[in-house]
């Protein structure tokens, strides 16, 4: 009896301890449990901190310009080289690019839409239009950033007709542009050019801000490049003398169609002078012009890049359509500038160094890369206007995104063009010419005709008391 007594204690002793290690266990694992899953979370914390600290740097605005094109409109940059925001100085360009989308865009794609859609609104014609970009201090401080949106910005208007004239400006700190932009509602950049117009006419600063950009660059002896706190400004020879200066050097007639596309004031080590890059039918030059003597510091004289495009091609030897991934003009001051180059075809990619000056080919390379033969960009457009119902010979097309990408192993054109009344984007499939995806939007165009302030107010009241 008592034997019994004592297994059946020991039993209940053993099945209380089995039930506490079970318990202790679990708490055990349990707490584990918790331990990782917290570790997890610490890591995951981290990781998007991580990436949200990566966006935030990304996405961190690194300077503004402005484009005055009568329209005004400044664009942020983030330092990852995309267009940040939008603001829209005037009426003018609110109207003509509310419905444009430009924040996100690398700045090419951006001043490419924005100048299209000034086109369709009537506010630029074939070879009339004088631009004006003018750049902020945090930008003008930094020499490889102003470099790089020169280029971009440059690359999307030589894409167009309608621009005659392209200046660049760094604007000022002075006090008194910025309460002209911010009375007139244009940019600092004009503002500078309307303080330095206003000491060489009679005109009230109220009449020239009103006057259109060109007329009024050439009020002021086109000195638009100069901030109006500069104190040489009457020191200096007119910008439209260093351009006499130049063409008589590059041995230039006024026979000859030039296009200026950079009338820059820059500070060289012997002070002020004038960088002036400028197009004929055959050549392109470089000049920079001493702003002080007129004497001429630097002067270049390249082949035009569709020339050294034809040499290279040649020298390849192709006799198929070619695409070119690289068309870049590298000088920066080294003894020999050449245009780099890349372009490919179905089969063979290959490199190009082709000297700028002489033409000559520098260096060379090619690889095999045995694709399958694509649809041709030209067929891809015809297959995009046949399908929007568009004729280009009977209507203006006007073609700002000609993309051909391959990122996802499907091979397509990415099309985007207007018309006047519309805007459409196209995506069609390289291989077979299938459209994988299309779509237009109408444009909004206002009228091009300007209304009398004072009209404009009757209007709206009227407006107002009808309402």
């Amino acid at each position: 009896m008592k034997t019994e007594l004592l297994f059946n204690a020991i039993g209940e002793i053993d099945d209380r301890l089995v039930v506490e290690a079970e318990e202790a266990a679990n708490l055990r694992q349990k707490i584990g449990r918790q331990k990782w899953v917290a570790l997890a979370a610490c890591l995951a914390l981290v990781v998007c901190a991580g990436l949200a600290a990566h966006a935030a740097y990304s996405s961190a605005a690194v300077g503004a310009f402005t484009m005055d094109v009568n329209p005004s409109a400044e664009y942020t940059v983030s330092r990852n080289g995309t267009v940040k925001s939008v603001r829209f100085l005037n009426d003018e360009a609110e109207d003509a690019l509310r419905d444009v989308v430009l924040k996100k865009q690398n700045v090419e794609t951006a001043m490419t839409r924005t100048i299209a859609a000034y086109e369709a609104c009537g506010y630029m014609t074939d070879r009339k239009g004088t631009v004006l970009i003018s750049f902020d201090t945090r930008i003008g401080g930094n020499d490889n950033l102003k470099s790089t949106l020169t280029s971009e910005i440059r690359s999307a208007l030589e894409q167009t007709d309608a621009v005659e004239m392209l200046v660049f400006h760094t604007t000022s700190d002075n006090t008194q542009a910025a309460e002209i932009a911010e009375a007139f509602h244009v940019s600092t950049g004009k503002a500078d050019c309307i303080l330095a117009a206003a000491e060489k006419t009679d005109f009230s600063k109220e009449e020239l801000a009103q006057l259109p950009l060109d007329v009024l660059l050439a009020l002021q002896q086109e000195s638009a490049v100069v901030s109006a706190a500069t104190t040489e400004l009457e020191e200096m020879i007119p910008l439209e003398k260093a351009k006499q200066i130049a063409l008589a050097d590059a041995g230039l007639g006024m026979e000859q169609k030039v296009i200026f596309t950079k009338a820059e004031q820059i500070k060289g080590t012997e002070g002020a002078c004038w960088l002036l890059e400028f197009y004929t039918a055959k050549y392109q030059y470089r000049y920079v012009i001493d702003a002080k003597t007129g004497g001429v510091l630097e002067s270049r004289q390249y082949i035009l890049l569709a020339e050294a495009k034809r040499i290279a091609i040649d020298d390849a030897g192709c006799t198929e359509k070619v695409t070119f991934s690289e068309e870049t003009l590298v000088d920066g001051g080294i003894k020999t500038p050449y245009y780099r180059l890349i372009f490919a075809d179905t089969q063979t990619r290959w490199f190009y160094r082709i000297d700028a000056v002489l033409g000559i080919v520098l260096e060379k390379t090619q690889e095999q890369i045995g694709v399958q033969e694509l649809l041709s960009l030209e067929d891809a457009k015809r297959i995009a206007m046949q399908h929007a119902g568009l004729d280009a010979a009977a209507q203006k097309v006007v073609f700002t995104k000609t993309e051909l990408n391959r990122n996802q192993g499907q091979p397509c054109w990415l099309l985007e063009f207007y018309t006047q009344q519309f805007r459409y984007d196209y995506k069609i499939d390289a291989e077979t010419g299938e459209i994988i995806g299309g779509s237009s939007e109408a444009i909004i165009r206002p009228e091009v005709s300007r209304v009398p302030e004072p009209e404009q107010s009757r209007n709206l009241e009227a407006a107002d008391k009808t309402a």
